[in-house]
C-alpha cells in the first residue's frame, strides 16, 4: 500500500520482517473459568522464545513432551506496558520512517487478545499529550510532530497527511469521509519506474481515497477517533467489543529537500480483525458471515506468507487485505508483525495457530 521509495534510498538489500509476540495476562472470564496458564513468557521482556504447553499434563515429563517452542525476534509478557511496547517495537521503525523509508506495523491474533489496545489504546489526552495507556498510533502522531517541529534544518517545510481505510466483508470504505459521502473504494495498480538496471514494479493504490492534511498530533488523533467510531464492531462470547473489520491508518510524510523536491515516506499502522472460532464465539447470521470473511482474508494472508517463505508466487489477489499489504510482505517496506496471544488453556488452539503464523512470518524477506 506504501508509495515507492525514493531513488536515494532504494538498494538491492533484503531485510526480514521483524516478528514480535505480546502476551496479555488472563482476563476476568479466563480467571472465572479457572483456565490455567499454558504460555511461558517473561513478565516483561528478555527472550526470543515462547513455550506453549499443549496438553493437560502438568508433570515435569508431561510438560517437556507436550511443550512447543516458537522462535521470534522479541517477546513481551503481561508486565510490558504501552511505553515499553512502543520503545521496543514501534520506535525503531518510526525512526526509519523519518529517514524516508516506507514502514508497516500490523497487529495480528485471535479476537480478544489486545490488538486494538496495542495499536490504539487509550485515546484520552493527559496534559496535552497522550495518556500512559495510549497505543502505538497516538504515540507515533505525537512523536512525529515533536521531531519535525524540533528539526531546525526543516524550517517547517514538511507536510503530514493521513487516511483511514476499513476492509469489511471484502469491501473498502474511507472512514474519514463523511458517512453521507462514503462509497465503496476500488483498488488499482500502476507500473512505477525504478532505478536503472532494476525491474519496474507495480504499485497498489486505492482509487478516490482522500488523504487529510494534519497540522498537529491532536488533529490527527481527532481524525483517527472520528473514523474508528464508525468501525464495524459487535459483542461476541469471546470479546465484548470485537472488531469485525480490518483497518489501515496511514501517515504520509513529505519533507523538503533542496529548493523544489520533497522526499515522501509512508507508515501504515494496521489493526487486523481477530481470527475466531465461530462456534466458540457464538456468532450467528451476520456475525457468522463477518467472522467467515475475516477468517478467509487472514487465511489468504497466511497463504501469502507461506508462498514467500517457500519462494513461490504469492497469491496477493486472493483478498483485498493481501493486495493492500503487498508491499509490506515481500515488497519494499520495513515491516513489523505484532502477534497478540492469550495465556490461557481455553485459547490454546488459537494461540498455537497464531504462534505458528508468527514464527513462519519471521522468514519473510522484504
Amino acid at each position: 500500500m506504501g508509495s515507492p521509495p525514493t531513488s536515494a534510498l532504494s538498494d538491492f538489500s533484503t531485510e526480514a520482517i521483524n516478528v514480535v509476540v505480546r502476551c496479555r495476562g488472563r482476563n476476568d472470564k479466563e480467571i472465572a473459568a479457572k483456565s490455567s496458564v499454558v504460555v511461558d513468557v517473561p513478565n516483561k521482556t528478555g527472550t526470543k522464545e515462547v513455550n506453549l504447553n499443549t496438553s493437560d499434563d502438568t508433570s515435569v515429563v508431561g510438560k517437556i513432551s507436550s511443550t512447543k517452542t516458537f522462535l521470534v525476534d522479541q517477546v513481551f509478557g503481561p508486565g510490558a506496558d504501552q511505553d515499553l511496547i512502543f520503545e521496543g517495537v514501534a520506535s525503531p521503525l518510526f525512526d526509519e520512517f523519518l529517514k524516508g523509508f516506507n514502514c508497516t506495523v500490523f497487529a495480528y491474533g485471535q479476537t480478544g487478545t489486545g490488538k486494538t489496545y496495542t495499536m490504539c489504546g487509550d485515546d484520552k489526552l493527559v496534559n496535552g499529550s497522550y495518556s500512559p495507556n495510549a497505543g502505538i498510533i497516538p504515540r507515533v502522531l505525537f512523536n512525529l510532530f515533536e521531531k519535525l517541529e524540533n528539526d531546525t534544518s526543516l524550517k517547517n517545510d514538511f507536510i503530514v497527511k493521513c487516511s483511514l481505510v476499513e476492509i469489511y466483508n471484502e469491501s473498502l470504505k474511507d472512514l474519514l469521509n463523511p458517512r453521507n459521502n462514503r462509497k465503496e473504494l476500488k483498488i488499482y495498480e500502476e507500473c512505477i519506474k525504478t532505478l536503472a538496471g532494476k525491474p519496474d514494479k507495480t504499485a497498489v493504490y486505492i482509487k478516490d481515497l482522500e488523504e487529510y492534511c494534519v497540522k498537529n498530533a491532536r488533529d490527527g488523533l481527532q481524525l483517527l477517533n472520528r473514523g474508528l467510531n464508525d468501525r464495524k464492531t459487535s459483542s461476541t462470547n469471546m470479546n465484548k467489543t470485537s472488531s469485525r473489520s480490518h483497518t489501515i491508518f496511514s501517515l504520509s510524510l513529505f519533507k523538503k529537500e533542496g529548493d523544489t523536491e520533497y522526499r515522501h515516506s509512508k507508515m501504515n499502522l494496521v489493526d487486523l480483525a481477530g481470527s475466531e472460532n465461530i462456534s466458540r464465539s457464538g456468532a450467528t447470521e451476520q456475525q457468522a458471515k463477518e467472522a467467515g470473511s475475516i477468517n478467509r482474508s487472514l487465511l489468504s494472508l497466511g497463504k501469502v506468507i507461506n508462498a514467500l517463505v517457500d519462494n513461490k508466487l504469492p497469491p496477493y489477489r486472493d483478498s483485498k487485505l493481501t493486495r493492500l499489504l503487498k508491499d509490506s510482505l515481500g515488497g519494499e517496506t520495513k515491516t513489523v508483525l505484532i502477534a497478540n496471544i492469550s495465556p490461557s488453556k481455553m485459547d490454546c488452539d488459537e494461540t498455537a495457530k497464531t504462534l505458528e503464523y508468527a514464527s513462519k512470518a519471521k522468514n519473510v524477506m522484504n
